[in-house]
């Protein structure tokens, strides 16, 4: 008699299939939409105001699409490369930071950016471009859940973590925030705090972030009030402890 503990591998089997079921819900929304407003389209004649109108949401479905499975695909390769598609190299974070900010879109005429670099001549060993997409990632949030406006604060902060010298990559919004129970599921896939329609988005995006820190030694953290928006910093390992000011 052979016994063997299949305990990990039925909760693999599990959360894959979670995964396929919460994937193929959220590549319908959007396939629904396309499919339903281009058979209208096709079947009736519309006055062009209210073609221009669906038109503009097939195309704001399409984005959506787009991003929801650019991201699947991130997930993906990371799981199945476990890192080592990733080259780990000395980064100046002013270099970081305002190569990413230049790739940012937002309105100042809606919010209003502070960047504080006061570390910016520090050096991290981080994978440049992935590292991008993270920060990118976590600006363009901050605009999407401020949609009243406001400051989004970026600024950099120092700390030691079991004898090892990490820099913060900080960006404050003063958004709508989450609440506790919210904040403790943000890294969740697919979790989405404001499910209805709303705010558009995939509901992978700080997922992403968490999986793309974690496999360069560093890691992200979240804090948000209900009402008064949302702090997420990004924690980097410093190439050199000696060189911090």
């Amino acid at each position: 008699m052979y016994l063997r503990d299949i305990t990990q591998a039925r909760d693999v089997d599990r959360m894959k299939s979670e995964f396929l079921t919460a994937a193929a819900h959220e590549l319908r929304t959007p396939l629904a939409s396309i499919f339903g407003f281009t058979e209208l389209m096709l079947v009736r004649q519309l006055h062009p105001d209210k073609q221009k109108e669906l038109l503009g949401t097939i195309h704001r479905q399409s984005r959506s699409l787009i991003d929801l499975i650019n991201e699947l695909l991130d997930l993906s390769r990371i799981e199945a490369l476990q890192g080592q598609d990733i080259h780990i190299a000395s980064c100046e974070v002013a270099t970081l930071v305002q190569s990413t900010l230049a790739a940012w879109y937002y309105k100042p005429e809606l919010h209003e950016l502070d960047c504080d670099l006061r570390h910016g001549a520090c050096t991290v060993r981080a994978n440049l471009e992935k590292t991008r997409q993270a920060l990118l990632n976590v600006l363009s949030n901050a605009v999407k859940y401020s949609p009243r406006g406001g400051r989004i604060t970026v600024r950099t902060a120092l700390r030691g973590v079991n004898g090892c010298a990490q820099l913060g990559l900080i960006v404050q919004d003063q958004g709508i925030g989450m609440t506790e129970a919210q904040s403790a599921r943000a890294f969740e896939r697919f979790y989405r705090a404001h499910p209805l329609g709303d705010i558009p988005g995939t509901g992978l995006g700080l997922s992403l972030v968490g999986e793309i820190m974690q496999l360069q030694g560093g890691e992200a953290e979240l804090s948000s009030t209900h009402g008064q928006g949302t702090t997420l910093t990004l924690w980097l390992p410093l190439q050199e402890p000696d060189g911090v000011h």
